[in-house]
């Protein structure tokens, strides 16, 4: 079986779905400039890959770190992350989590 999963194509802010399996939960994800999401713990060992824009990821390790297109950041569970859109122009991401977190116990 093959089955295709379409992204909304946007710039603006935006947090979809696209796949939703005990297996993996794949999220599509567009933060315009100066957004981001606060400090929070992963539930999930986390793959984000940067589709266009400049990530900065915090964490209490590193401090603020930016990665730019055609990267993937690899985040163990349970890491305090705080991820933000670190230049001018639109972020987006696919973010994968294996398994789904649901299924973490």
């Amino acid at each position: 079986m093959i089955t295709e999963h379409v992204w909304t194509r946007t710039d603006t802010s935006l947090f979809e779905t696209l796949v939703d399996r005990d297996e993996v939960m794949i999220n599509h994800v567009v933060v315009p400039a100066g957004g981001g999401f606060p400090a929070h713990p992963t539930d999930a060992t986390v793959c984000i890959q940067i589709l266009r824009g400049i990530l900065s990821i915090t964490t209490e390790v590193t401090g603020a770190v930016l990665h730019g297109p055609g990267k993937i950041i690899e985040v163990d569970r349970q890491t305090m992350v705080k991820l933000e859109n670190g230049g001018e122009g639109c972020l987006e991401l696919l973010v994968v989590k294996a398994p789904h977190p649901r299924t973490i116990t």
